[in-house]
């Protein structure tokens, strides 16, 4: 039985590392990509519609790190910065928290859970398609297809 949970949570409530953190290369959740710059269309779809897929967390000494979707996080961040100047509400965003084997906490100390978190971001990244003709050419602002 896979052992996740979800809920929505403020962006601003989780941890990116190397962004949110001091850690480095060394970390096993740092990637380099949280230096580079969210388009402008993410922001926006993020603005509009919020974010509709999941980020995945882990949990590591009572913190929520970032598994995956760093720049979904980061996107919904900069759009409820714009949304609080214009007088919107903050949005929130879909999460699953991965759960260790043993214990409430991942121990990244231990070569098993270290283990386990390379192959959950294996298995993030080989989930990664390249969008549809239609997606990638859809505005942020049209939102999603008509029923």
């Amino acid at each position: 039985m896979k052992k996740f949970y979800a809920f929505h949570v403020n962006p601003l409530d989780v941890f990116i590392v190397g962004l949110d953190t001091k850690h480095d290369e060394s970390h096993p959740l740092w990637d380099s990509r949280i230096h580079d710059v969210i388009p402008e269309e993410h922001v926006l779809s993020a603005y509009n519609l919020g974010v509709r897929e999941p980020v995945s967390l882990i949990e590591v000494e009572g913190e929520h790190l970032v598994l995956a979707g760093r720049h979904r996080t980061m996107g919904l961040r900069e759009a409820n910065d714009r949304r609080a100047k214009d007088g919107l509400e903050p949005l929130t965003m879909p999460a699953t928290l991965e759960k260790p084997p043993t214990g409430k906490s991942w121990n990244l100390d231990n070569p098993k859970h270290r283990t386990l978190l390379l192959m959950l971001l294996a298995r993030e990244n080989l989930m990664r398609t390249d969008p549809t003709p239609i997606e990638a050419h859809r505005s942020p602002q049209e939102g999603p297809p008509a029923a």
